[in-house]
This record gives structure tokens, C-alpha cells and sequence, in this order.
């Protein structure tokens, strides 16, 4: 059951992954972990993922941070990013 969550496909960066295909492929959602997938451990909201979060939000696409941390972190980096 829990298969359908496991990658398809693995890049060295979120930064690389073409989330424009995946709409058109019909994805509406991404689910993102923070640390060491969009910024390095405990860094703050860069500018890559402040516009990756506007550009996928602007296309229609849903987003969803879940992550090991403390609730301060993931919200503060929610709000930076307009998660």
C-alpha cells in the first residue's frame, strides 16, 4: 500500500525535478520534507525555495511540508515560504 509514496525517480536536487510535467502528467500536490530537500539542515528560507513555492502555487499545484522537526521550524519556514 504504502509503494504508491516511494520515488519513481531520484535527482540530486529538488531544484532539478520538472514540476511543470508533473501538472500536466496530472499531479496537484507535492509533499516536501525542509531539511537536506530544500534547504541544508536548520538554514532558513532561501530565495530558490520562496520562488519554487510561488511557482508551484501559481500553477495550481498544492504543496505540504512534513518534517521531523519541531513545530516552530516547519511553521516559520511555512510562512517564508507561503506554504
Amino acid at each position: 500500500m504504502l509503494e504508491r509514496f516511494y520515488p519513481g525517480e531520484y535527482v540530486d536536487s529538488t531544484y532539478e525535478i520538472d514540476f511543470d510535467r508533473l501538472y500536466e502528467d496530472g499531479y496537484r500536490g507535492v509533499i516536501f520534507d525542509i531539511d537536506n530537500t530544500l534547504v541544508p539542515h536548520d538554514a532558513p528560507a532561501d530565495d530558490q525555495a520562496r520562488e519554487l513555492f510561488r511557482h508551484l502555487h501559481e500553477m495550481g499545484m498544492d504543496t505540504c511540508l512534513l518534517s521531523n522537526n519541531k513545530e516552530p521550524r516547519v511553521k516559520h519556514f511555512a510562512d517564508k515560504v507561503g506554504s
